[in-house]
């Protein structure tokens, strides 16, 4: 899949998940207005048209998860370190971090010295270091900042790519939570979430 089609995929999966719902409301009205059916079989066909709306809302979460992975593996490959290398740079920044610096302050200073392999080492050591030392809980926060602060090195590739992988990232989240809105609040829901954080009414026709 490309990284164009998967974006695509993404962006109009709100859309396909609203007119789900929409479809869904339509058919239990049309149910429920049928004279004839017992109350007994009105309950039966809606519940089985939401569990309908449910595997739906699940089929189209998965299409766009697999849209997303297609985006964030799209990346440039980058050069493996050394592991003799990695392994004593990261003693000296574990010495650093030891000391008290704080991993943007070092983030900093590889950024200064155009480091991209220190950047690389630190980013990749870091996580088992903050949770050994009881401070998981700032680790993505520590992780964002060294990301933030490699900016000014990456390749126009890179950019674009780190660009495309936070979008599909977003999407993904807004697309998960409609999924759960709906699996919770079945066809009551009124609204969901665009990609752009924009409602989508679903009490009008698009």
């Amino acid at each position: 899949m490309t990284t164009t089609k998967a974006q695509s995929i993404l962006t109009g999966t709100p859309k396909r998940q609203a007119d789900a719902v929409r479809s869904a409301r339509k058919d239990i009205a049309a149910v429920e207005s049928r004279e004839e059916l017992t109350p007994a079989a009105k309950s039966a066909a809606v519940a089985a048209r939401r569990t309908e709306l449910r595997e739906e809302m699940a089929a189209i979460e998965e299409s766009a998860k697999e849209a997303a992975a297609a985006v964030q593996g799209a990346g440039p490959i980058r050069p493996a370190v050394d592991p003799a290398e990695a392994m004593r740079i990261w003693q000296r920044q574990e010495r650093e971090l030891g000391g008290g610096a704080d991993p943007a302050e070092i983030a900093g200073r590889l950024v200064e010295e155009g480091d991209r392999v220190g950047l690389q080492v630190l980013a990749e050591e870091l996580p088992a270091f903050m949770r050994a030392a009881g401070e998981g809980d700032r680790l993505a926060g520590a992780l964002a900042e060294i990301r933030s602060a490699e900016t000014p090195l990456l390749s126009e590739e890179e950019a674009s790519y780190r660009q495309n992988a936070a979008a599909a990232d977003t999407a993904l989240e807004r697309i998960h939570m409609n999924s759960h809105f709906i699996r919770t609040d079945g066809e009551t829901a009124d609204f969901l979430v665009g990609v752009g954080d924009e409602h989508i009414d679903l009490t009008k026709e698009d």
